[in-house]
């Protein structure tokens, strides 16, 4: 009887701490323990983030109010909310791009918190059930927001938590899936399952909307509704108010554009056409959406950013050029064909000029095929010269350059006074 007691207090005991429910009654985006706080302080940096997993009722709203106004959020960790109270002024219109799939792999926490970090609290357990994560995304183009008055928005009461406005949302077609095939190499495995060669988890669906197929029908002036489900979107912090007084507008201005340093090389980021870019710090913070000038001095970790695709291109830390010049950057992350130039250059060039030199020497040696040779050999040696050009000429990785602007000259001039001649050149 006494047994009975003890095992009966214990499974109370067990069921009194699984069934604490939070306090606050109602579901929130933001984790609360310490250690998924520090995370969150990571993933605040991240000013693109995916919206894949949201609730559905959550990605509704949103999809609703994007095609109303300009959305404003307040964004703060793992957590962004929209304030749909703040009316900014503007419109989203669509823009087509080339149709792009892309799979994001989690394997762990760290990796949840990184790429999924507004739903990183709620999926963190699905993760540790199932031992993997995938999204799946079909991108047909992107939102983009026209001429809003952002800096107007201090003046409602109802934006005061607005820490973001959403600049672009891309749209498509996702699947978030949990579980899928495990290995566990062969022979025996010991364990609580027991002995097998393999084991193996299903992949199931915890979230989708669209249908990737229906992305190929979207047009140029709209998305197909199958395929319009917004996937990641795209925030411009706002800058902080001007101070009141007869100098706020100046102060704006000179926000804007800061005045040239003299310890540092004042650089223009000029704008790339149908593309979108913002200059970074090295913690990830926005320093300025392209195209801006700012100085930067040296060794500044700053970073160019392309919105579309996450493509970063690093401002090297010695530029070359004299501190107080000014100079405009020329930018892009790849050029050509890089990889596919690598892989031809090594894989298909290299050894046509093995064979080109081999073909060149059986040539010299024998007579009586000596044609034959040579002319194996030119055909060798001359893929092999194609595909070296290829890949040294036409194809470069990141690339990053600061080409120094020159004061105009002024014209020579020539002036002739009594026993004197003098002038500028």
């Amino acid at each position: 009887m006494l047994r009975l007691f003890w095992v009966g207090f214990a499974l109370a005991l067990l069921g009194c701490g699984g069934g604490v429910l939070p306090s606050g009654g109602g579901a929130s985006l933001a984790p609360t323990a310490p250690a998924e706080q520090a995370k969150c302080k990571v993933a605040a940096s991240q000013e693109s983030p995916l919206i894949t997993e949201w609730p559905a009722s959550e990605k509704a709203r949103f999809e609703a109010l994007s095609a109303k106004q300009v959305v404003a959020v307040e964004y703060s960790g793992c957590e962004l909310k929209i304030v749909d109270a703040c009316q900014v002024p503007g419109r989203y219109g669509f823009k087509q791009t080339t149709l792009a799939t892309d799979t994001v792999e989690i394997a762990n926490a760290d990796e949840l918190f990184a790429k999924l970090p507004l739903g990183a609290a709620g999926l963190e357990g699905q993760l540790a059930r199932s031992g993997r994560l995938a999204v799946k995304t079909t991108v047909t183009g992107q939102l983009e927001m026209s001429e809003a008055q952002v800096g107007d928005l201090a003046a409602q009461p109802a934006c005061a938590r607005v820490t973001h406005v959403v600049r672009a949302i891309s749209v498509g077609s996702f699947r978030l899936l949990a579980g899928g095939s495990v290995s566990a190499g062969g022979g025996a495995s010991v364990g609580p399952v027991g002995a097998g060669a393999a084991s193996r988890r299903d992949e199931s669906t915890v979230r989708e909307a669209g249908d990737p197929a229906k992305c190929t029908e979207s047009t140029a002036s709209a998305p197909h509704p199958q395929c319009a489900s917004p996937i990641q979107v795209f925030l411009t912090p706002l800058r902080a108010p001007a101070a009141p007084g007869p100098v706020a507008a100046g102060s704006a201005a000179a926000a804007a554009t800061p005045a040239p340093n003299a310890e540092a090389v004042n650089i223009t980021f000029p704008e790339r056409e149908g593309e979108y870019w913002a200059l970074l710090d090295e913690n990830g913070k926005l320093i300025c959406e392209v195209p801006c000038t700012r100085p930067v001095p040296r060794a500044s970790g700053y970073r160019l950013r392309r919105q579309s695709d996450g493509k970063e291109v690093k401002v090297p830390d010695r530029l070359g050029n004299l501190p107080g010049s000014n100079a405009r950057a020329k930018y892009y992350p790849e050029r050509g064909g890089p990889l596919w130039g690598a892989i031809t250059f090594y894989g298909l060039g290299i050894p046509c000029a093995i064979g080109g030199t081999v073909t060149l020497i059986k040539g010299a040696t024998d007579d009586e095929n000596k044609g034959f040779w040579y002319g194996a050999s030119a055909m060798y040696l001359s893929i092999s010269a194609g595909t070296a050009v290829w890949y040294w000429l036409f194809t470069d990785w990141e690339h990053f350059e600061a080409e120094p602007i020159r004061a105009a000259q002024t014209s020579p001039r020539v002036s002739f006074g009594p026993g004197t001649v003098s002038g500028t050149f």
